[in-house]
């Protein structure tokens, strides 16, 4: 080349393109005629228009021309002959220039189509945010109270959701909203008929109780009178046989005595006389062990209808001190349950109170609720590292 004038021709799908070059490295041209000068006059005429689909899609064909005519350049820089391999380096550098002028073209070209997508798709993201929260709004824990779920009602009634300008999420919005409010007053119907089902079993225990503590009672009181009739029976018969015994012993002697009084005549009176004193004394004795077996048979019974009323008081009393010990222990469980949610619930209507004010930056619920473990603001409960 080495000074010599030459004329380049390069075609794309937007435009042919003209380079006039009287020397190396020339070609990118400084003046007004070059492609760059010209595409740079284009786009400063351009007047951007992101309002109308039609001004975004004027956007997008500027900046596309501005690449395919990067793109051209580049092909053209590299296919020179044989004649500018000497120059490479010179044309790399070009092409080098080229590009970083024509990416910034372009970017200049796209930039307010660039703004107003990423303002499209922050302004969607903050709808979808908004709707996450909605439905978080119908996480119910299982077993929740219905007075809960009835609060839960009234925060989502007064919430900014039912309010909030959806734009063309309205539908998606209301249709939620209806589903989440239907799906709130299902549940605490639910849960008011669980409830009323669980005082219902309660009541039906507690008489159920009643009625088996009165069947104890009155059988205990059978048992008693049984035992003692029992006792006083067998003392009786033991006492008869005894008698009947001592009798019998005695009429024996007494017949074995007459005997010998009738072979001894003189001393027969005598002994007769005696044996009925014996036997008078006998039958004395006969009656006073009676008395004395009642007497014993009484004692055992009373001794045993006492034990048995020790044994029924102790083992009443012990049940009563293990039913106060579970309710107490129940009363604490739910204590620290609930100074435990009560705590957690304030970190998050905190959470959301922040999130739904403009002024202030949007908590993380679960950031706040793991801070506060960590802290001890949450009564009862620790992390464990």
């Amino acid at each position: 080349m080495n000074g010599e004038i030459e004329t380049i021709t390069a075609t794309s799908e937007s435009m042919a393109l003209t380079v006039i070059k009287s020397a190396l490295p020339a070609i990118l041209a400084a003046d007004q005629n070059d492609i760059l000068g010209t595409l740079a006059a284009k786009v400063k005429a351009h007047k951007p228009d992101i309002s109308t689909p039609k001004g975004r899609d004027e956007i997008r064909s500027l900046a596309a021309e501005v690449a395919s005519s990067k793109v051209a350049l580049i092909k053209l820089g590299k296919s020179l002959t044989e004649n500018w391999r000497k120059q490479t380096k010179a044309v790399n550098e070009e092409c080098n220039i080229i590009e970083e002028k024509m990416d910034a073209l372009k970017m200049q070209v796209r930039q307010p189509l660039t703004e107003f997508e990423n303002a499209e798709k922050a302004r969607v993201a903050a709808h979808e945010k908004a709707l996450q929260e909605l439905v978080s709004f119908g996480l119910i824990p299982a077993g929740w109270p219905s007075e809960h779920i009835a609060t839960r009602i009234e925060e989502l009634e007064a919430s900014e959701f039912k309010t909030r300008n959806w734009q063309e999420f309205q539908q998606r919005a209301s249709d939620t909203y209806a589903s989440l409010r239907d799906t709130l007053a299902n549940l605490h119907a639910i849960a008011v008929n669980r409830e009323a089902k669980e005082a219902e079993e309660a009541r039906r225990r507690a008489i159920e109780a009643e009625r088996e503590r009165q069947a104890a009672i009155q059988a205990q009181k059978e048992r008693e009178e049984r035992i003692a009739a029992e006792a006083a029976e067998r003392a009786r018969i033991e006492a008869e046989a005894r008698a009947k015994r001592e009798a019998e012993a005695i009429a024996q002697e007494t017949e074995r005595q007459a005997r010998q009084m009738r072979e001894v005549a003189a001393a027969a009176q005598a002994r007769a006389e005696k044996a009925e004193a014996d036997r008078i004394a006998a039958e004395q004795r006969a009656a006073r062990d009676a008395a004395e077996a009642e007497a014993k048979a009484q004692r055992e019974r009373d001794a045993a209808i006492k034990a048995e009323r020790q044994r029924l008081a102790a083992a009443e009393a012990a049940e009563k001190a293990e039913s106060e010990r579970r309710a107490a222990n129940v009363a604490h469980q739910k204590k620290i349950n609930r100074e435990a949610r009560d705590a957690i619930e304030a970190i998050v209507d905190a959470g959301f109170k922040a999130a739904r004010s403009e002024s202030e930056k949007p908590i993380e619920t679960a950031q706040a609720i793991v801070v506060a473990l960590a802290k001890g603001l949450i009564p009862h409960c620790k992390v464990i590292y």
